[in-house]
C-alpha cells in the first residue's frame, strides 16, 4: 500500500515525464551491453506511455526488436529530479499514429518529411523510480502496470 507520500511523488514523477520533450533511451546492442541515445518524447493522455521517434534505420530499431524491454530516463535541471521507468518498446505500424506523431514533430524540423523513414516507438511502463538527490526522503520505486 502507497503513502500518502508516495503518491503525491508518483504524480511528481508524472509531470516530470509529461514536460519532458528529450529523455534518454537504453536498450541492449547485440553485444549484449547497454546502449543509450538521447530521443525526442511525445507524450499523449494515456499514462505512463511515451512515443519516441527516429529514422526507421536507426539501431535503436533492430535493438527493440530484438528486445523489448527498454528504459527511459528523464531529468529536470531546476531541482534535479530523475524519473527512470522501465518497461517494453514496440514499433508503431498504424499509419494514422504514425503521421500525427510526425504532425506533432514538424516545429522541430527533425524529419524532412513523413515517409517510410520515419519511425515511431510506443513506451509503456511498467516499473518507475523517483529520485530527488536533494531530498533523499523524496524518492520512491513504485510498480505503473
Amino acid at each position: 500500500m502507497m503513502t500518502t507520500a508516495q503518491r503525491r511523488l508518483l504524480r511528481v514523477a508524472a509531470q516530470v515525464v509529461s514536460n519532458s520533450r528529450m529523455c534518454l533511451l537504453t536498450t541492449i546492442g547485440l553485444d549484449g551491453y547497454p546502449r543509450s541515445r538521447f530521443m525526442g518524447t511525445f507524450v499523449t493522455g494515456q499514462r505512463w506511455v511515451v512515443f519516441l521517434v527516429c529514422l526507421a534505420d536507426s539501431n535503436k530499431i533492430s535493438q527493440i526488436r530484438r528486445r523489448r524491454r527498454t528504459q527511459l530516463t528523464f531529468w529536470v535541471d531546476d531541482y534535479h529530479a530523475v524519473v527512470s521507468l522501465s518497461g517494453e518498446a514496440e514499433l508503431v505500424k498504424d499509419i494514422k499514429v504514425r503521421r500525427r506523431i510526425y504532425k506533432r514533430t514538424a516545429p522541430l524540423q527533425l524529419f524532412p518529411e513523413f515517409n517510410n523513414t520515419f519511425a515511431v516507438i510506443r513506451f509503456t511502463a511498467s516499473y518507475l523510480e523517483y529520485l530527488n538527490p536533494r531530498v533523499s526522503e523524496e524518492s520512491v520505486k513504485a510498480r505503473v502496470r
